[in-house]
């Protein structure tokens, strides 16, 4: 049996994820957690003294909110101590590993589906499989509104990957926005901003994702550069998306309202 094979395997028998797989988009803490959750597997799994005492006295000297360690500390970070594990090339331990990647990989295909399930409802799966060894497998996720959207549309090639929850959130948000037949589109900013809870600066980067992906739009001849921008307040500020900045995406903002770009 492969190490692949086995990994696929052992990961439907370790423990839950308890954390969130993308922080955010806060790479540092992501990999960090991420190479945590692989350490502390494997730790689990082995039980072995030394390896217990390596892992207990990084977690001791570990400061979680800054992500670094005290001086006095023989491993740098999780990441270090995971490839220091991993140099010792225990087949034990890569198919830990590989189970624990399975393992976050499904963690995120779930939650992908699950901001799909609530943007649009029902969704249809399809998986294709290869007849001949080895076997690949296609999974197709499809919301099944898609298929009732009575409007055609396009989209920039960036649309079509997400990197975490909320960047993925906000491109279903705003591919809803553009399917209308509407020339005028809206993308309700306070429904997409109501259930985020996130530190000012993983906000700030949410807020350049909105107006990065207005751009990209705007570039690509999708939409018209010029936005319309209603406040919860009623009042209504008309500017140009090429020099929109962070600072005008507030939690004030009830609806952004921009023109399709119709060619003839």
């Amino acid at each position: 049996m492969s190490t692949e094979i086995r990994a696929k395997w052992v990961s439907t028998m370790i423990g839950d994820i308890n954390f969130d797989v993308d922080y955010n988009g806060n790479v540092v803490k992501a990999e960090e957690a991420t190479a945590n959750y692989y350490l502390k597997i494997v730790k689990d799994v082995l039980n072995d003294p030394a390896f217990n005492s390596e892992y207990d006295n990084l977690v001791n000297c570990y400061d979680f909110d800054a992500c670094r360690v005290s001086d006095e500390a023989e491993h740098k970070s999780f990441k270090d101590l995971l490839s220091s594990w991993q140099s010792f090339q225990s087949y034990t331990i890569n198919v830990l590993v590989y189970s624990a990647k399975f393992k976050i990989s499904d963690q995120k295909k779930k939650r992908q589906r699950a901001v799909l399930a609530r943007c649009f409802g029902r969704r249809h799966s399809t998986r294709i499989k290869k007849s001949r060894s080895p076997a690949w497998f296609i999974e197709v996720f499809a919301a099944e509104e898609l298929f009732y959207f009575p409007y055609p549309f396009q989209l920039p090639k960036s649309f079509l990957v997400s990197k975490q929850k909320n960047d993925l959130r906000l491109k279903v948000r705003l591919l809803k926005s553009i399917a209308v037949k509407e020339k005028e589109k809206i993308f309700d900013s306070e429904e997409f901003f109501n259930p985020i809870n996130v530190r000012n600066d993983d906000l700030i980067k949410i807020k350049e994702n909105i107006i990065q992906l207005l751009k990209e739009l705007s570039k690509e001849e999708i939409i018209h550069n010029r936005l319309e921008i209603v406040l919860k307040s009623g009042k209504i500020k008309n500017g140009l998306i090429k020099k929109l900045t962070a600072s005008d995406i507030t939690r004030r903002i009830k609806y952004l309202k921009f023109i399709e770009n119709i060619k003839n």
